[in-house]
């Protein structure tokens, strides 16, 4: 199935010129949720729908509670998640705080299959508003 995306016009506000580009953005094809997902995976597989859910969910609270003991969870193929902070700077070593981390992300590597899967992408221009 191809990844379908569009174009849009994007002003550029911070130029002084305020130019204008087009630029792709991906659009999705709908959602897969935990119940679509278990059921694709007994289709391909001989585990239950049931079970899948269950290990899924013991996968995310296993995941979770990794990343919150400071841990980088390496999920083979699929990819590696872990945890970074973004934080205000000071002049002097004492002056920092807990006030100055403004933020927690979690970060997604995606492992070798899910970059293959990506490199065999097959875009698909969805019908474009030659009107802006």
């Amino acid at each position: 199935m191809p990844l379908k995306y569009t174009i849009n016009k994007i002003e550029n506000n911070i130029q002084k010129k305020h130019t204008a580009k087009y630029y792709a953005f991906a659009k999705s094809d709908g959602i897969m949720d935990l119940d679509d997902i278990s059921k694709r995976i007994q289709e391909i597989s001989t585990v239950s729908s049931i079970d899948t859910i269950a290990v899924i969910e013991g996968l995310i609270k296993v995941v979770g509670d990794g990343l919150v003991d400071g841990k980088t969870m390496k999920l083979g193929k699929f990819g590696i998640f872990s945890i970074s902070i973004r934080s205000e700077g000071v002049e002097e070593l004492d002056k920092f705080s807990l006030k100055n981390i403004v933020q927690y992300k979690i970060n997604f590597l995606p492992g070798s299959y899910l970059k293959r899967l990506i490199s065999n992408l097959k875009p698909m221009l969805l019908k474009h508003n030659s009107n802006e």
